[in-house]
């Protein structure tokens, strides 16, 4: 009887030690959000995507995701924000929101509002929206980004 519930209490955990940070991705230096990246990421044990998130930080992150709004609240020494939602997460049962951190008016000038924008940058932090840990917002440094014309 003590061996079967060890052998059941083995199994139970077993999930949250099967995706070790050191084998569970492969660790590069730009993390590319797509829908490989949902299906991949939706295996991870709720209990330990944070510390997924966390052992990226810094990372690059490379995903278009679509503007929902431009305001000049500013943060990392930089002047603007883009705040944009992943409709291709959302597709996928998860929620990723982006808050794109800027300094070229330029840029901001060729953005609007309901648009496609593909970018790259670096992560600097992350919220979970929820507490089964299926949504978060991340917090980048734009590197560079594009317009998707469709």
């Amino acid at each position: 009887m003590l061996r079967i519930m060890a052998a059941a209490l083995a199994i139970s955990v077993a999930p949250l030690f099967a995706l070790d940070e050191k084998t569970d991705q492969k660790k590069t230096d730009t993390i590319f959000v797509n829908r490989e990246f949902y299906a991949a990421f939706k295996q991870i044990p709720p209990v330990k995507r944070d510390d997924f998130w966390e052992s990226r930080l810094n990372s690059l992150v490379m995903t278009r995701a679509r503007v929902v709004k431009i305001d000049s609240t500013g943060r990392y020494k930089k002047k603007y924000r883009i705040i944009l939602d992943d409709n291709e997460a959302s597709s996928s049962g998860l929620r990723f929101m982006y808050y794109v951190f800027i300094d070229s008016q330029d840029s901001i000038d060729l953005l609007a509002v309901d648009e496609i924008f593909e970018f790259s940058g670096q992560i600097m932090g992350f919220t979970p929206l929820s507490m089964d840990r299926n949504g978060y917002v991340f917090d980048i440094l734009l590197e560079k980004g594009a317009i998707i014309v469709q």
